[in-house]
């Protein structure tokens, strides 16, 4: 922290699955309210959230986010990046807090209120009755977003928050923060789109939902342009990627394994298991057989993440570990001051070099991830010889 410089730094936990507005909204509301010369991304890789590729590589997100205002983009690993809410939250919130620099955690809700939102993560921490119900109700059948209403209908207002896919990560980065005991100080702040998974273009504002881009994108329509920063317009492309082009590939590493073999993999029950090699036989592709699998205790997401945990070799193990490193994607030259600070703060090490990093098994997957997606893009490019963006 730059006490004696009086510099504040802000971060923020990001896909950019694509860089839009609210993205840049968002990096101008946080410099304005929390006063930070410098804001350190923690970004989702090649993979993201939902069980989903992302639709440019971590490379071109890593440029649009410094064009627009961010001073320094670190990976969130990909065992985070493709985890729950709460593993997803936990990883990011913990790179930030070992950083050693952070000041505040900036990040946007559907209420727009931090109160609420602390009030939220302090009732669901200490509540054990709601979690002893929800583990209840699981055995019933039912998915963990739908049996987590049903155990909240007495308490209407914790139920509301947690309906909305905004507010549930900032819950869950206010949870890790009290977890860590870190000293980061949260905001947030209000979406102004039409809605986080909305499929549509929204023609009534300049904000719309980064699915519904996508949903632009991939269909070849050029009108999500007014919806993303025209200094970065240049950077996107029809040459996008999409989770059926893993199709081939998803349905080799299917017919090599056994439902026991399965099992040793991230989100991958007894029960999935048996499902998939059952599916195995009249596969077509990958979204197909998400269709599939899905019933009315796994969603599109945790399947999709399944399957992917399958396709990158992540195993239950991977998963109980604490990001063990932050690895820049990218940075501003004007920023080199705060990469002194980090390296004399921080609790992990910070690299900047793949080829002069201690190897691990998180390092290992995300390196095997990227030169898979890279693979998908038809180039031959290997992880390894990719270099750092640097504007």
């Amino acid at each position: 922290m730059f006490l004696k410089e009086n510099k504040k730094v802000a971060g923020i936990i990001a896909e950019y699955n694509p860089f839009h507005n609210g993205h840049q909204y968002q990096i101008q509301k946080t410099r304005e309210i929390t006063g930070a010369s410098y804001l350190i991304v923690v970004m989702s890789g090649d993979f993201v959230q939902r069980g989903l590729p992302a639709i440019y590589d971590k490379y071109i997100r890593t440029r649009m986010a410094l064009i627009n205002g961010a001073s320094l983009v670190i990976e969130l690993p990909t065992v985070y990046a493709l985890s729950s809410a709460e593993g997803f939250a936990r990883g990011a919130v913990y790179i930030l807090d070992q950083l050693g620099v952070t000041d505040y955690l900036s990040f946007g809700s559907e209420v727009g209120d931090i109160s609420a939102l602390k009030r939220a993560a302090k009732e669901s921490i200490e509540d054990s009755q709601t979690s002893i119900k929800i583990q209840e109700l699981l055995k019933d059948g039912h998915s963990y977003p739908k049996v987590r209403q049903m155990a909240l209908a007495d308490n209407p207002e914790l139920a509301r928050l947690f309906s909305c896919p905004n507010n549930i990560l900032a819950i869950e980065y206010l949870r890790a923060i009290a977890e860590f005991g870190s000293t980061i100080e949260p905001i947030t702040i209000k979406r102004n789109d039409n809605g986080y998974s909305a499929q549509e273009l929204n023609p009534s504002s300049i904000f719309s939902s980064a699915t519904s881009i996508r949903n632009s994108i991939h269909n070849k329509e050029p009108k999500y342009e007014s919806f993303i920063p025209e200094n970065i317009r240049e950077y996107f492309s029809d040459t996008s990627v999409s989770i059926n082009d893993f199709s081939q590939l998803l349905y080799y590493r299917l017919s090599m394994l056994n439902p026991n073999e399965l099992t040793q993999f991230l989100d991958v029950s007894d029960e999935l298991a048996n499902k998939i090699k059952n599916s195995v036989a009249s596969y077509t592709n990958f979204e197909a057989l998400i269709e599939q699998l899905k019933s009315k205790n796994l969603t599109y997401s945790r399947i999709s993440r399944a399957l992917l945990h399958i396709l990158l070799g992540i195993t239950k193990e991977d998963a109980n570990q604490f990001p063990s490193y932050a690895r820049i994607l990218g940075f501003r030259k004007d920023a080199t001051d705060l990469l002194s600070q980090i390296k004399k703060s921080a609790d992990i090490p910070l690299i900047s070099k793949l080829a002069d990093a201690p190897m691990t098994p998180q390092l290992e997957i995300d390196i095997r991830s990227a030169n898979l997606y890279e693979q998908i893009l038809g180039s031959c490019k290997n992880e390894f010889r990719q270099e750092i963006v640097i504007l």
